[in-house]
């Protein structure tokens, strides 16, 4: 009888355990994961990160389209770099690099924006950019000994296993 009551006492909080994971926790684990791959991609020549940081969530104003509902996941880095503003835009310039988070088959590219063509959005703590990401005219001559700062910006809605869509 004892040994009945733990079993089912231990069942009931592995389901519990898992709801609340599947709740909560799947969520940030797509998002970083997402994140992690802006960060692990490799930086040009004379160039380094002096930010990084992602935000997401339901809701978020970040969404590419509007979320229509659905979990948007944005990912920044903050760099200098003593290359040219056509150079960046070259490296950075490329469509469909990434995976969206739990979805192989919706790609997403790069957005880059430099100063004076972006504005830095805020809304309940999450931080993502926005602004004019072909900014016409840019500059060719290279910055040697005066590092220009860049934004350079991933985002993409999200699904994963077990979303409930409570808004």
């Amino acid at each position: 009888m004892k040994s009945k009551r733990i079993a089912i006492t231990s069942v009931a909080i592995f389901i519990i355990g898992f709801l609340v994971y599947a709740l909560f926790g799947q969520e940030y684990l797509y998002a970083r994961s997402f994140a992690s791959e802006l960060y692990e991609y490799p930086l040009p020549d004379k160039t380094k990160v002096t930010e990084r940081n992602f935000d997401y969530g339901v809701l978020f104003g970040g969404g590419p389209s509007g979320s229509g509902g659905y979990p948007t996941v944005a990912s920044y880095i903050e760099i200098e770099s003593e290359l040219s503003e056509k150079e960046l835009y070259d490296y950075y310039n490329k469509g469909n690099v990434f995976s969206a988070p739990g979805e192989d088959a919706k790609r997403v590219g790069f957005e880059i924006y430099f100063a004076g063509h972006y504005h830095k959005q805020i809304e309940e703590g999450k931080v993502w950019f926005e602004g004019d990401i072909q900014p016409g005219e840019l500059g060719s001559q290279k910055n040697d000994g005066k590092p220009i700062k860049a934004i350079v910006q991933i985002r993409a809605e999200f699904s994963y296993p077990f979303f409930i869509d409570f808004f």
